[in-house]
């Protein structure tokens, strides 16, 4: 297709329309499942996990996108396509956008589709460094440390969604860029997560003696290698909240996810038979369109907020 900008012409080259297929020979979650079934997002093939906790994995979120993935929109696939992308290669990513759910639930999906096991961190203005290492609880007779939501992930192999990261203190920043940087972390405990390569090379190269090795292996907590951890995040500004540091942002893969169109949406909610009783076929109802509509002229009314620059946080 040859579209004229001003004097110029570009030739735009139309993206293949993405699908999603799932190939596996028995059903997810299940003891005996094949470690060959795999999920495929357009071009890229993601291998099903057989989760030891099935409770951690997400569940309910794809039928959000409709009856199917299939009827997903394009721009839905494309992001799913995009993490699954990032997360063979091994990188953490960051999701940021206007506020909405489908930053959440895009993970949620994904997770969902992949079996991954997934722990919560929400960042909050009073989140302190301990709620990203460690807690004193009591268990029984006695005081323990319990590991919090990041220690979880890291050590099982886990997704560790952080949510709010506009709202991350200059106090946790540091611990948050360790874990991504060096997957190193101090508990309080006395142990010391740290990468399964780099304890083997301590190891390897410690002289002291059997007895240093056995006390080295106890308190080196090797972090697993499916260890991944997704950032969801407003863009600041135009909104309120603490702009990240450039040595913290540099360690995520970012990726912009917006509201999904008006047409997207309604698309989503017909092919999930969630359209009004009585309605013929599947046409949206007109209070269905009439609500759609109200949400549609909030967003512009944002879109018009921060173009001129009177703060987006005035428009919900």
């Amino acid at each position: 297709m040859l579209k004229v900008l001003g004097s110029r012409k570009c030739l735009l080259l139309s993206r293949p329309r993405l699908t999603t297929r799932i190939s596996m020979q028995t059903t997810p979650y299940s003891t005996g499942t094949n470690s060959a079934s795999y999920v495929e997002i357009g071009d890229v093939k993601v291998p099903i996990n057989n989760p030891k906790n099935p409770e951690l994995v997400p569940h309910g979120n794809l039928h959000f996108w409709g009856n199917s993935l299939d009827n997903a929109p394009q721009e839905v696939l494309g992001h799913l396509r995009w993490m699954a992308q990032k997360s063979l290669l091994g990188q953490d990513i960051f999701l940021t956008g206007p506020p909405s759910s489908n930053r959440r639930r895009l993970i949620l999906s994904l997770a969902e589709l992949c079996g991954w096991e997934c722990e919560y961190l929400m960042i909050t203005k009073d989140t302190t460094e301990a709620d990203l290492k460690q807690r004193r609880e009591i268990v029984g007779d006695s005081v323990v440390w319990c590991d919090s939501a990041p220690v979880r992930a890291a050590i099982n192999g886990r997704i560790l969604i952080i949510d709010g990261m506009e709202n991350a203190e200059r106090n946790v920043l540091p611990t948050i860029n360790n874990l991504l940087e060096n997957r190193e972390m101090m508990l309080e405990d006395g142990r010391f997560l740290m990468k399964g390569d780099t304890i083997k090379q301590l190891q390897q190269s410690d002289k002291a003696g059997e007895a240093t090795d056995l006390a080295l292996s106890a308190r080196l907590i090797p972090v697993h290698p499916s260890f991944r951890v997704v950032a969801l995040g407003l863009p600041v500004p135009p909104y309120q909240g603490r702009v990240l540091d450039p040595p913290l942002r540099s360690r995520f893969q970012s990726r912009f996810i917006n509201e999904l169109s008006l047409s997207d949406a309604l698309d989503c909610v017909n092919t999930a038979g969630l359209t009004a009783s009585g309605t013929a076929g599947n046409g949206a109802s007109e209070n269905l369109k009439a609500v759609a509509g109200v949400y549609e002229a909030l967003r512009s009314m944002r879109g018009e907020a921060i173009k001129d620059g009177s703060g987006a946080a005035a428009v919900p």
